[in-house]
């Protein structure tokens, strides 16, 4: 069965997204919809659009393991997912056999040439992702990028970017240009605050949605609805006692760091920024799952790495209120910690740092473009090889003191040229944004619609980008 549409002649697309997105992406695919036959899919209720649920909860407790799934698969899919993971095992098995069963069905049947859906993020779009990618289907995500006006391209489940356009010198210099402003801040459409008064507000907020959504899981009859059931789950403002006051951190970070820095004391400077946790880029991108017990490894990390360095951690400003001022409190005690404060402004530190240490985050562009030498646990995100950064695992911490001294002693920095080149890369990944939708970007039609030629096409897309780069060369010379 072939993935062209026989009526049209047209590439089948699968589209997979939630039901309060559907809204978005058609109106996302709306301009170019002519160019390929499209199937729409959702777990849940929106007019006209197939979904999950009838089958999903038929299937319940009797569906067997997804082909060619083995028990370490599964496992996979549990603990990467932030509601899997937190239930009972027989009952997080029977959702994900239920729901990998629908899933392959819908692909069997449509046979698509890619699936389009947001970036993986949890057991649905990881299980879809995973049997397109069995069947030698592109599953192509999207979702709003570290870049301004930019949307990110992400293969599959494990953030493997998706080369989808050539950048112009002109887009690359105003792009980098951007992000070396001392006070950039990507927000992802988040205040750039915190205060009690938005903690209060955030408190209720959640206490509301609690209401909301036990309600219309019982009205909908939808009772494991993930967007319903992960709500415990996620990032949330959920108690008073979680916001954090000043002296959870060292607000004399500045003349700690100078005293780091003097000669008799002197001890490199390893920025270990904290990550916004859960999210897809811990979750799925990073691929040793201990980091999945995010506290504990953090703590780990500096209590391993104070000892010959002094490690400087700040904590996500989109995470303030979120978790427990008591992990604060451990990192500000920890010998060889300095614990900045949240607000302070990411780059004022990364200038100060002999070396930047992380996982997926988008400090790793920042580092990049401001010369400094990268360790990192995750291999797989878009500017990893660029950076030229160093891997360090999960599963040896003790090698890591001896790898962090090598890369910051044979550090070159890179060239301006060299810098520009690094974020051309980097947006090769990405499309430009149109405009905001209601709750997802929408996508440059013409960035969109060369994405998905390519992805239908099952053309090699880093080939694809190749190639054009080699004809902008010649025209050049």
């Amino acid at each position: 069965m072939t993935s062209v549409d026989a009526l049209t002649g047209k590439p089948r697309i699968l589209v997979f997204c939630r039901p309060y997105l559907v809204e978005d992406f058609k109106t996302n695919l709306a301009p170019i919809a002519d160019q390929f036959t499209i199937r729409f899919l959702t777990d849940g209720h929106s007019p006209g659009v197939t979904d999950t649920r009838a089958r999903f909860y038929k299937r319940l407790n009797k569906a067997a393991a997804p082909a060619t799934f083995s028990t370490e698969d599964e496992s996979d899919v549990i603990e990467r997912c932030r509601v899997l993971r937190n239930l009972p095992r027989p009952q997080s098995i029977s959702m994900l056999r239920a729901m990998a069963a629908v899933l392959a069905e819908e692909v069997d049947s449509f046979n698509p040439a890619m699936v389009l859906s947001h970036m993986v993020d949890d057991y649905v779009t990881h299980l879809l992702a995973e049997i397109a990618r069995r069947r030698g289907i592109i599953y192509l995500g999207y979702a709003y990028s570290y870049f301004p006006q930019r949307i990110q391209l992400t293969r599959y489940a494990n953030g493997q970017p998706f080369h989808a356009r050539e950048p112009s010198d002109a887009e690359v210099s105003q792009t980098l240009e951007t992000i070396l402003q001392p006070r950039f801040r990507q927000n992802y459409l988040q205040p750039e605050t915190y205060s009690p008064v938005r903690h209060l507000r955030a408190i209720l907020r959640y206490r509301v949605k609690q209401l909301v959504f036990s309600y219309r899981r019982l009205a909908q009859r939808d009772h494991l609805h993930y967007h319903y059931i992960c709500l415990p789950f996620i990032v949330e403002r959920r108690r008073w006692r979680d916001f954090p006051s000043a002296s959870d951190f060292h607000s004399n970070w500045l003349q700690r760091l100078d005293s780091a820095r003097q000669p008799g004391n002197r001890l490199p400077l390893v920025y270990f920024p904290l990550a916004y946790f859960p999210e897809s880029t811990i979750d799925y991108w990073i691929e040793d799952r201990r980091v999945l017990d995010y506290e504990n490894i953090v703590v780990q990390i500096c209590r391993v790495l104070g000892t010959q360095f002094r490690v400087v951690v700040k904590e996500h400003m989109h995470m303030l209120g979120a978790r427990s001022p008591s992990f604060y409190r451990i990192l500000r005690d920890t010998p060889g910690v300095i614990s900045v404060p949240p607000l302070e402004f990411s780059n004022q530190v990364l200038g100060l740092a002999d070396l930047v240490l992380l996982g997926a985050g988008s400090i790793g562009v920042e580092a990049s473009v401001r010369g400094r030498p990268i360790a990192s646990f995750c291999r797989r995100s878009y500017w990893f090889s660029a950076s030229r950064a160093t891997y360090v695992s999960l599963a040896d911490l003790q090698s890591w003191p001896a790898l962090l001294r090598e890369e910051i002693a044979t550090h070159v920095e890179p060239t301006p040229q060299e810098r520009f080149e690094f974020v051309r890369e980097c947006l090769r990944s990405t499309l430009r944004e149109e405009r905001p939708g209601k709750r997802w970007p929408m996508c440059h039609p013409g960035d969109l619609l060369n994405a998905l030629r390519i992805a239908t096409a099952g053309t090699s897309a880093s080939g694809e980008v190749n190639r054009r780069m080699s004809e902008r060369r010649a025209h050049a010379t």
